[in-house]
């Protein structure tokens, strides 16, 4: 258990996320006590990371987990939206959906950051990027690590535990429906996914 928050610390490390303060957000610090409470579970950590795209990605174990959120999120959703998202991640906690998710996102952010680390060092000494003789190339060499990281992602959090999450955050706002059109709308604002923002 100490080993999976352990790699959540360096996840969020990683990426620069900080402690919300409760002053920042207190309703969203108080979303995440109303909705613990009713998911039977200890409410996660909360912290940010500076992305304009509304998201949020959880980390940890059950009993020591943390919910990260997008500074888009923080200051451009409505209080139901919020509510759907943060149930959503909480559901992924309480499930204990989120240490494999955890292990799996230290590889693909190493993996990514590595990827990055490379090109700007190539660009930086003049050079072109290794086996790449033209733009369309280098387009698909990026292409192809988007492509990496989405499978990676996907084996860290399968499609079976996002609908049973979506299951479980229904539950806990009692609106299915409403659950599935909100999250809907989420995920059109998010755009094209950053593979950098750990988007689930």
């Amino acid at each position: 258990m100490r080993t999976h928050f352990t790699l959540a610390a360096l996840v969020l490390r990683l990426h620069g996320a900080r402690l919300l303060p409760f002053e920042e957000a207190p309703h969203v610090h108080e979303l995440v006590a109303s909705l613990s409470h009713a998911a039977r579970t200890a409410a996660p950590r909360l912290y940010s990371i500076r992305r304009s795209r509304p998201n949020a990605f959880s980390v940890g174990t059950r009993r020591e987990a943390a919910i990260v959120l997008t500074t888009g999120a923080i200051r451009g959703l409505e209080e139901d939206a919020m509510a759907a998202l943060l149930a959503h991640e909480l559901a992924h906690i309480a499930q204990g959906h989120t240490p494999r998710a955890t292990a799996v996102a230290v590889i693909t952010t190493v993996i990514e950051r590595a990827a990055g680390g490379l090109r700007r060092r190539a660009a930086r000494a003049g050079l072109p990027p290794r086996d790449t003789a033209t733009p369309r190339a280098d387009g698909l060499k990026t292409a192809s690590l988007r492509r990496l990281i989405a499978r990676l992602h996907g084996l860290g959090t399968p499609a079976r535990r996002e609908f049973a999450a979506d299951r479980f955050a229904a539950r806990l706002l009692g609106d299915a429906e409403g659950l599935t059109g909100l999250l809907a709308r989420l995920k059109e604002r998010q755009g094209t996914a950053d593979i950098s923002a750990l988007v689930d």
